[in-house]
């Protein structure tokens, strides 16, 4: 922390600096249910690799500040860091056996990435320790090259590589609102993740956007249906219906008028890739294959059957796809939200549309 000659200063900047922890808290961290063991082993090795070649700084003793509050863990720095000053073998062979026990090794690696790069670049010696840290927490290379990745979200420097689908977000949870804003684009499975993890969805800029991304698909929808405006935090107004020609008339007229949010190639929907914003609460679905009516949601589900944060205010109704049903060309296949259901209905029948790019 900086020091000042102006003791009545100095005290000010600390009472400031401790403040910062109680007004701008982190999330709870993914360690946060670990015992009280684990979590002082966990933040004494963070500052042994900050303390490994020189004094600590200000950013650093603030984000491990940050980090203890997340973990709710009442000890102070300075007992940290005579911790790690003493830390030998046998201190790190417990460590490695908490974290294997916690399962929480890809949270360490990626804190201990944003903490090693606050104050510049990861120098190489730095670099090696987290290298043979992460080997013997069994985190491979390309395990490894996400974290990185992450990290530099976290940071704000620019690196291609996000989190893959697959991860659960929990390990990571505490940098979550700074991964949202680094991303760019929202996601289906962010507003997912957020739902899991509990996170005030609404309170992050990026929640403003118009339109959801969902990641295993690389389809881009528009959050509200066709005739609904967004406002920046909902669908307002009503949704207008059409029938199969209206509606691929208005996503041309659209495309040609401009577009919507920079992108000129929205389109309908096919069934199958409308039939992935089902969504059954109950857990319980009836099988469905592509050409044929069903899919609808059993037992007791929340009505409609779409993720309601990504697509709030979705009318309980039927929506269009582009599908024709094959044998006859004057029907269509249809997505029923109110229970899930794909059915087939005639192309000159009014019903809703959402509209999609990407894909195909």
């Amino acid at each position: 922390m900086t020091t000042s000659t102006n003791p009545q200063l100095s005290t000010l900047l600390q009472q400031i600096h401790n403040l910062k922890t109680e007004f701008l808290p982190l999330p709870e961290h993914a360690a946060k249910d670990c015992d009280t063991h684990t979590k002082e082993r966990y933040l004494t090795l963070l500052a042994s690799l900050a303390m490994a070649d020189k004094a600590i700084t200000e950013a650093e003793s603030r984000l491990i500040s940050l980090l203890r509050a997340s973990m709710g863990l009442e000890v102070r720095n300075s007992a940290l860091y005579e911790q790690a000053g003493n830390l030998d073998e046998e201190g790190l062979r417990d460590f490695f056996r908490a974290i294997k026990e916690a399962d929480i090794a890809k949270s360490f690696i990626l804190d201990a990435l944003i903490l090693c790069r606050l104050d510049g670049p990861l120098n190489p010696e730095a670099a090696e320790v987290l290298g043979h840290l992460a080997e013997l927490m069994g985190i491979g290379e390309e395990d490894l090259k996400i974290l990185v990745g992450l990290s530099c979200h976290v940071l704000g420097i620019q690196n291609e590589t996000l989190n893959p689908v697959k991860w659960n977000p929990d390990f990571y949870r505490h940098w979550y609102f700074l991964l949202l804003k680094g991303k760019g684009k929202l996601t289906l499975q962010d507003i997912e993740a957020g739902q899991r993890l509990s996170f005030p969805l609404k309170d992050s800029d990026i929640m403003a956007a118009a339109t959801v991304l969902d990641e295993k698909t690389g389809l881009e929808w528009m959050r509200c249906s066709l005739g609904q405006t967004w406002d920046g935090s909902t669908c307002v107004g009503e949704a207008k219906a059409y029938n199969l020609d209206n509606a691929m008339a208005a996503a041309e007229k659209l495309n040609k008028e401009g577009g919507y949010c920079g992108y000129r190639d929205w389109r309908l929907p096919t069934i199958e890739e409308l039939n992935t914003l089902v969504y059954c609460s109950s857990g319980k679905r009836a099988d469905w294959e592509p050409g044929n009516a069903g899919g609808e949601c059993e037992g007791d589900f929340q009505k409609p059957t779409i993720n309601l944060a990504a697509f709030p205010n979705t009318p309980k109704s039927g929506f269009s796809s582009s599908s024709p049903r094959a044998g006859n060309g004057a029907y269509a296949w249809s997505l029923a939200f109110s229970n899930g259901s794909v059915y087939g209905d005639y192309n000159n029948l009014l019903r809703l549309v959402r509209l999609v790019r990407g894909g195909q």
